[in-house]
């Protein structure tokens, strides 16, 4: 069986109200009851929806990544795209990172080798019920493609060209599960007017209608909110803030993806949904 965890939205070097409250001890918490208090890691998908930095910076930078491969040694399948505060760039808080460019040739070094090129593509085999062999179709998207644009996200022609050559291969149409994952929440919502919106965002789901796309999953509004997509788009969650970012009580989803029959996902109720397909992470330091 296979279950994943959406984290999003760690902004590591952010340090809030009076100088107590750093999302730094709060992202080294989380990783410790990932590595700690999980049973079977290696049933676990962890998927980290960007905005791991608040602002560019090498250590902060390895430090994540160093957190990362801990999770990998527990058996963890670990998966990550960036956010616009992942390229953001601040003479202060940057140390040598100069300007965007350099910003996101460090991200690329740091979690994937140097290779910059987007979708990210995985397909990853497991037993599902009974024994019968399943798979799960990752595909991760960088919604800063084009130009950091503040928070203003955009995927661009591209990739989304990609992405829908992507989706059409029956490798991944044969999968048991396709799951998008990004950063920008591509849905209107009420923080698009204040500059938080995806861009191409009617392009992007457009592209994922009718692909029989089962989740999608993205962060930037730390809204943890969730939807029951009734155009084909399956399942779609916002992961909030993992570090409980000025001061939100968001507790992190374990989602049963296994469990959740998506081809009737439009006959679900979201109280459904919540009760028997998610658990959650919760510790005192979110309160």
């Amino acid at each position: 069986m296979k279950k994943i965890i959406h984290l999003s939205d760690f902004h590591i070097g952010c340090v809030e109200d009076d100088g107590a409250n750093s999302l730094k001890e709060h992202f080294d918490e989380t990783i410790s009851y990932l590595t700690n208090k999980i049973e079977n890691p290696e049933d676990h998908i962890v998927i980290i929806t960007g905005d791991i930095v608040h602002n560019a910076n090498r250590d902060d930078f390895n430090h994540a990544a160093e957190k990362f491969e801990e999770l990998r040694a527990k058996g963890y399948k670990v998966y990550v795209v960036p956010g616009n505060h992942d390229y953001r760039v601040k003479e202060e808080k940057s140390g040598d990172i100069e300007n965007e460019a350099q910003a996101r040739d460090l991200f690329m070094e740091t979690f994937y080798g140097g290779d910059g090129s987007f979708p990210k593509k995985d397909i990853i085999h497991f037993n599902g019920p009974e024994g019968l062999e399943q798979k799960i179709a990752l595909i991760g998207l960088d919604s800063d493609a084009e130009q950091l644009k503040g928070s203003y996200g955009e995927l661009g022609d591209t990739q989304r060209d990609a992405l829908a050559e992507w989706l059409e291969k029956p490798e991944i149409q044969e999968c048991d599960f396709r799951v998008v994952y990004l950063h920008h929440n591509p849905f209107a919502h009420r923080l698009s007017l204040w500059g938080m919106k995806l861009l191409d965002g009617r392009k992007f789901k457009k592209v994922l209608k009718k692909k029989n796309v089962s989740l999608l999953l993205y962060g930037h509004t730390h809204s943890m909110a969730f939807k029951i997509d009734k155009k084909k788009i399956g399942l779609s969650i916002d992961g909030g803030t993992t570090t409980g970012r000025r001061g939100k009580n968001q507790p992190s989803r374990i989602i049963d993806i296994a469990a959740i029959d998506f081809k009737k996902i439009e006959d679900y109720e979201k109280e459904e949904v919540t009760e028997m397909y998610f658990d959650f992470i919760r510790e005192d330091w979110r309160k």
